[in-house]
């Protein structure tokens, strides 16, 4: 059991939770997945929806799989999958697809509510998961990581949104609309998940925060606003936190990819994002094999290369060229025409975003269209693949008529790589100013599964076309935690009204690189909250200050620290002061093994709130009490504009009404 000993001033441990233990190699194969499918934009004729997970295993495999409907019943399904084979499982479209928004003043359908609509895969053996959404002229594929790869913190990759509006008699009509997306799912009952979006507004209203609280199984779809005067919002950078691991699906309802023209034609984005703490610092981008009927609208109607940032300051070289900084959240866009290496400073995640394939509706039957596709970083690359290229039709003529895995592995490894026990052509190289050593090679392949090996570790990615069609996605990669560890704390939330005793409480809210933080052995931290002077009293109070901001220092050593531990409880009284509400931060702590020696663990932190209530109103806007402003008097009124009590100079109170009775309190001389 855990074991917490306080230094003054705080006096308790609560244990709220246990802590998640990450496994000790991490890749995309696995026993447990959790899937869900984002809203895709359906045909109100010639409809064929899908949506599908492909499995496939080593080894002969005892799956269940537990599909939670809109309506929240289960349905239990057991299947059993071959050794080197794929199997296929169908969910209804109308029972299993999350709604989004209707533009452009309808319902905000599942929308930032918590939905029960997902599919948990359990199985026997190890195994790989792929899923896809489709319909006519939409769809796309990804790989499903599996719960022990999952992590706590996220940023989304997605796109640009963007609308058709018409005018008719100089009245504006949109007559669709394609919102930028992300959806989250739980994987443990009491997920709390805070997101700080990329814009300061979604399709359910403004604002750059959002907070919710998830079961297992539950979701969680937010979808960026689209208006006449603003079409083009974009969630890509949006940052989720989460106290358990969840998986994070990064979307797009129907892109245009760039956005150049309305009557382009689009298609639904997908990819499952891996947490911030498993992203890498090089790259090797190849470009996509283009379809043999491609047909470019100018020199802007490329498919793209996209950077994503973590932190601040994050200087990029491309193909060995001087550095580019990008800012947390902040992406930089390239043309993908041509090989392109990448070197960070700081951890990025990259991906291939391909081009729409039709510009005209002259062209609206050539091959391709717009999907995602992450690229693995060198230092997640493994030594070989089991890869499932999908076709979603088992009769008839397929969607996708062909398919191509590109391969990405140092040059030396050229002749080494095969693909289903063949030799692979050699590598053609990524061409930069220094010697990066890295090449690609496009190889066609038929729909199923296939097996990649090499002489070195090396990346895949999987993609296919059909008429106005195209799938794409992550053939596999590690997902090692590759930095420091990180614990970030938690600051509760407080509403008291004025002169209630009050506790500032911090707690673990969630443990990052768990294996190499149980290996660093921390016993002790030490950290100091601040808070504003003016609303909160410290029980061990300090002598009054000019400064309004005030710090307290809080230490605590532990046997052990877990997700939900306490690691302080401050004790003191709120009081009537010059703001209604106040953040209380955690500064960085210092972290210390049993010999005292310093440890290199980062720092993150969700503030709390102090929120003053009974606070006296009058004339429109709130009177408050300055305890910090020296005046000859200070005189304090109720809500009706009667004196309370006044006050002699220097003399600081908290007063505080009930009924007919007036409370008067001295908080310092």
């Amino acid at each position: 059991m855990t074991t917490v000993r306080w230094i003054a001033p705080f006096l308790m441990l609560l244990v709220l939770g246990t802590s998640v233990h990450a496994q000790a190699i991490r890749d995309s194969k696995g026993r447990e997945f959790w899937v869900a499918f984002p809203p895709n934009d359906h045909s109100p004729v010639n409809r064929e929806p899908v949506l599908a997970v492909f499995l496939s295993a080593d080894e002969a495999a005892s799956v269940t799989i537990e599909a939670r409907r809109h309506t929240g019943e289960v349905n239990v399904l057991n299947r059993t999958v071959p050794a080197r084979s794929v199997v296929k499982v169908e969910f209804e479209m109308t029972d299993y697809e999350l709604r989004g928004s209707r533009y452009p003043n309808g319902s905000t359908g599942d929308c930032e509510q918590a939905h029960p609509a997902s599919v948990n895969i359990r199985s026997d053996k190890d195994l790989t998961v792929y899923a896809v959404s489709r319909d006519l002229n939409t769809s796309d594929a990804w790989l499903v990581l599996p719960v022990e790869s999952l992590g706590f913190d996220h940023r989304v990759m997605s796109y640009a949104s963007d609308a058709r509006v018409d005018s008719i008699a100089g009245v504006p009509l949109m007559s669709d609309a394609y919102p930028s997306q992300f959806v989250v799912v739980a994987t443990a009952d009491s997920t709390v998940i805070d997101i700080d979006l990329s814009i300061g507004r979604t399709s359910t209203g403004p604002g750059r925060t959002r907070s919710a609280l998830l079961d297992r199984g539950e979701v969680y779809l937010v979808q960026a606003a689209i208006t006449y005067t603003g079409q083009n919002d974009d969630l890509t950078g949006s940052r989720i936190r989460s106290n358990k691991p969840v998986a994070v699906l990064s979307s797009h309802f129907r892109a245009q990819v760039p956005v150049i023209r309305d009557d382009a034609s689009r298609d639904i984005l997908v990819e499952q994002v891996p947490s911030v703490d498993t992203w890498g610092k090089r790259f090797a981008v190849p470009p996509m094999q283009p379809p043999s009927d491609m047909v470019k609208d100018g020199q802007n109607d490329v498919s793209v290369m996209r950077i994503l940032a973590h932190e601040d300051s994050t200087m990029i070289s491309i193909n060995g060229w001087p550095l580019w900084r990008i800012n947390a959240g902040t992406t930089w866009d390239l043309p993908l025409s041509t090989g392109r290496t990448i070197e960070s400073s700081k951890p990025i995640l990259v991906a291939i975003l391909d081009r729409s394939a039709n510009r005209r509706v002259s062209q609206f039957n050539r091959s391709g269209d717009p999907s995602l596709i992450l690229i693995p970083p060198i230092e997640q690359y493994l030594p070989g693949y089991r890869v499932v290229s999908i076709e979603p039709r088992t009769t008839g003529t397929p969607f996708y008529t062909v398919h191509y895995l590109t391969l990405i592995a140092p040059m030396a490894a050229s002749g080494s790589l095969q693909v289903d026990g063949v030799p692979a052509d050699p590598l053609t190289e990524i061409v930069d100013t220094t010697d990066f050593g890295y090449g690609y090679v496009h190889v066609p392949v038929n729909a199923g599964t296939h097996e990649i090996t090499g002489d070195s570790l090396f990346g895949v990615i999987a993609y296919g076309y059909g008429p106005a069609e195209s799938y794409g996605y992550t053939g596999g990669m590690a997902f090692e935690r590759l930095y420091r560890p990180w614990v970030r704390l938690r600051v509760l939330d407080t509403l008291a009204a004025p002169g209630d005793s009050v506790a500032f409480t911090v707690v673990v809210d969630s443990i990052g690189e768990r294996l190499s933080f149980d290996a660093l052995a921390p016993k002790r931290l030490t950290a100091s909250l601040t808070y504003d002077r003016t609303v909160f009293v410290p029980r061990d109070a300090q002598p009054p200050s000019t400064d309004l901001r005030g710090t307290i220092t809080f230490d605590a050593s532990f046997d052990t620290l877990d997700i939900g531990d306490t690691v302080a409880v401050i004790p003191g009284r709120a009081v009537w002061g010059m703001v209604e509400t106040d953040s209380i931060h955690v500064l960085p702590p210092s972290w210390y093994n049993d010999l005292g020696q310093g440890l290199d663990i980062d720092h993150d932190e969700i503030p709390g709130e102090l929120w003053v209530s009974e606070l006296c109103r009058a004339g429109g806007r709130v009177r408050l009490f300055d305890p910090l402003v020296a005046v000859p008097i200070v005189r304090i009124y109720d809500v009706m504009g009667r004196e309370l009590v006044a006050l002699q100079p220097g003399l600081n109170i908290v007063v505080r009404r009930q009924g007919a009775q007036v409370d008067v309190q001295k908080v310092w001389r």
